[in-house]
Order: C-alpha cells, then sequence, then structure tokens
C-alpha cells in the first residue's frame, strides 16, 4: 500500500466529511440510475470536427452566439 503524507490524508479526510461534500455523494447514490443513463446519452453525441461543424451541431437559435 502507498503511503501519503499527512498533509494529503489530513486535506482527504477533511474534504470527506464535509457536509457539503456527504450531500453530493448523497444525491449522487440517490440518482445513480439516471445519472447513468444520462452519460450513456452524452457519450453518444458526436463531436464537431470544427468550428464550422460546431455551429451545425447546435439547434438554430443557438447558432448565432458560436459564430
Amino acid at each position: 500500500m502507498e503511503h501519503f503524507s499527512p498533509k494529503i490524508v489530513k486535506a482527504v479526510e477533511t474534504v470527506k466529511t464535509s457536509p457539503s461534500v456527504q450531500r453530493a455523494f448523497d444525491y449522487v447514490k440517490e440518482h445513480l440510475e439516471e445519472t447513468i443513463r444520462d452519460q450513456k446519452e452524452l457519450v453518444l453525441i458526436e463531436a464537431p470536427t470544427s468550428r464550422k461543424g460546431q455551429s451545425r451541431a447546435l439547434p438554430q437559435h443557438a447558432r448565432s452566439r458560436v459564430r
């Protein structure tokens, strides 16, 4: 097992016990199936190969903001 400096261990423990981080973990646990489904959909979206391609990938009403 790797050994980490006491500073790093303390920082990780502080973050792990933070109420806001705990709430975030609780949210992820409660919405896990939905989140995984959303992520699977997002990874299937092809990335544009150029700035022009990016513009075409956007809905018509959003294209003017890209140019």
